[in-house]
Formats: C-alpha cells, structure tokens, sequence
C-alpha cells in the first residue's frame, strides 16, 4: 500500500469522523433537558459528549493549519451546537469579578472522607482552603471522622463557620454537612436507604432575608467499582444507577418547591450537564454558576476525566452570579467549587 493510499484514506477516516462527530453532539444537544434523555442510548452519548466536543475542536484546528474546506463541519458542528459547549466550557473571559458588599460565597466539596490519597488525611488542609477563600458557606459531600479526627474535631477545625447541620452527638457516620457563617434557622437530614448518599438542607438567615441551601450527593455511577467487568456490564448497572438518582433528583426537586425562599442547590449530582438529573434539580427557577460566571474547562472530578463535570452549584434566577472558580489544589478526588452570587429580591 503506497502513501497516496494510506493518506487517501486517512483523510476518508477523518472525515467520517467529523461527520459522525457532528451528528452525535446535534442529537445530545437538540434533547438536552428533555425526556428522551431518560433512554439508555442518551446516556451513553452523553458521557461521550466532552470527548466528541474535543474531536471536534481538534479537527477544527487541523483542517485550519492545512487550509482545508473540510473546517466548515466541525466549525459548524460548534456552532449550532453552542449550547452543549457552554456546559463544559466557560466563556466569561472577559468579565470583571464584582466583590460588592451583598456577596454570599459559596462552596461545596466531596472531601472523600477527607483523603486526598490512600493514606494522606488533611482536614485542616480543607479548612485553610475554605478560611483563605473566605467562605461563608460550605457544602461537603462523603463527610467522615477518621482515625485522626473526630467529628467534634472536624467541627473545631471549621469554627470560623459557626453554624453546621451536623448532629455530632448522634452523627450518622457518613453524611452531608453544611458550614455557615450565617445563623442556621432549621435543618434536615436526609439518607437513601441502602446508601451512604443522602442530602440536607438549611434555612439560613443572612441579615433581613432567609435562603434554603442544600447539600447533595446522588447515588454513585458504579463505573469505578465495576472496572474490569466488561463494557456492557458496566453501562447496565451505570444506567440503573442513574434511574435511581433520577428518583433521589426528584425528592429534592419536590423539597426545593416546597420552600418559599431562594434556592441554593450545591453538591455531588454525579451526573453530567446533560443529564437527566441534573436537568430535573435545575428545575424552571435555577440557574447553573459555571454557565453564567465559569471560565475555562468545567471539570470538577480529578480521578479519570478532565472535563467530567458533576459538582455544582445551582442557584435562584433571582441571585446574580459574581464569580465561579474552581481549586485548583487536589485535596480530594473532586474539585472544590466556589461561587459568589448576590442576591436581589
């Protein structure tokens, strides 16, 4: 085989690719925040999609350096397909970050039962990060005492958060915590049977005006415990995984309308922009901090996948997101994300 032919069909290769690539993100993002994201097919396409974004951004810049025609398909993939983009990328380059005095900051955290490694405990790592970042609210998912701390210990570690959700004297192992500035008028803890997931929820009163905020972790994907079991193993017992956060994401969403203040929805949703879980905590009032104020890539979790982003912060359509960002330190399989939104009533 010469190298004309060889060339020949590598150029063929990389145009079925493109054309494929085109196709794919055009569906996911023609049905995102539909039903049709419910089917076992979207779903998979919609772990895909980061991958399929950056074949075609890939393509764009090749077909640019040698000048070739063929640009036009991935640019225009990206193009109409704008919306999927953003979920994944932020664009808000050119913002100014605002610190007005109304700020709230937000952050929220899978602390991984506060283990940045196999053996490497660092609770006052997390809190130097949460006390320089001068948060006035924290979020934690996989909250745990450990053979270093206890939880009074933990607590005492976060005391210029005065206010926490957490029971210590009757603390349920493995939980979400909540840390506020602010006073906390009411709680609620609430675990999935069978699970270590759950979430809670605080009334928390800043100055004249109450907020709802949440702390959620979703039940778990299964991929990594799964590893080694074979391809369609592991995307049957995913999707049945994601039947049941459908279920969790629904609780919650039925708790958020309940509630006559803003919502703050943070958490472990573990499930992409695209999915179906996501879209039904979001609701018709939310909005996501990293669409309105993010920059750069969105990924929040470190283990396998730079750009799989399942940590967020959602928040009322009546705050004004100031700034996102994400830590860049790793303290945990997860990133931290913060968010400082102004509320206006």
């Amino acid at each position: 085989m010469g190298i004309k032919t060889i060339n020949l069909y590598f150029k063929w290769l990389l145009l079925i690719c493109g054309v494929v690539a085109f196709i794919l993100l055009t569906i996911v993002n023609y049905h995102i925040n539909e039903e049709f994201s419910s089917g076992i097919v979207y779903y998979v396409l919609s772990l895909m999609i980061p991958f399929i974004i950056v074949l075609n951004m890939i393509l764009l810049i090749y077909w640019a350096v040698i000048r070739d025609l063929r640009i036009l398909i991935p640019l225009l993939a990206l193009l109409i397909n704008y919306r999927a983009l953003m979920l994944i990328f932020g664009f808000n380059l050119l913002t100014s970050v605002k610190s007005p005095s109304e700020n709230i900051t937000v952050a929220s955290l899978n602390v991984n039962y506060f283990r940045s490694g196999a053996d490497v405990v660092n609770v006052s790592e997390v809190s130097n990060i949460v006390a320089r970042e001068r948060v006035d609210i924290v979020a934690f998912q996989e909250f745990e005492e450990n053979d270093y701390y206890n939880l009074n210990e933990i607590k005492g570690e976060f005391d210029y958060l005065p206010y926490c959700t957490a029971d210590f004297s009757s603390f349920n192992k493995t939980g979400t915590v909540i840390f506020s500035r602010y006073p906390i008028v009411r709680s609620l803890n609430i675990s999935y049977t069978g699970t270590k997931n759950g979430i809670v929820w605080a009334d928390i009163a800043i100055g004249r005006d109450t907020i709802r905020l949440f702390s959620n972790h979703l039940h778990t994907t299964g991929v990594s415990k799964n590893m080694g079991e074979g391809f369609g193993y592991i995307i049957q017992d995913a999707y049945k995984n994601y039947g049941l956060r459908a279920l969790q994401a629904k609780r919650i969403r039925h708790i958020a309308d309940t509630s006559s203040y803003p919502v703050i929805m943070c958490g472990d949703f573990n499930d992409t922009p695209f999915g179906r879980c996501t879209s039904i905590l979001m609701g018709n009032n939310l909005k996501d901090s990293f669409t309105e104020a993010g920059k750069w890539a969105g990924g929040t979790y470190l283990s396998r996948w730079f750009f799989a982003r399942i940590d967020y912060i959602l928040v009322d359509r009546k705050f004004v997101v100031n700034e996102y960002k994400t830590i860049p330190e790793k303290i945990s399989d997860h990133k931290m994300i913060i968010s400082k939104v102004e509320y206006r009533n």
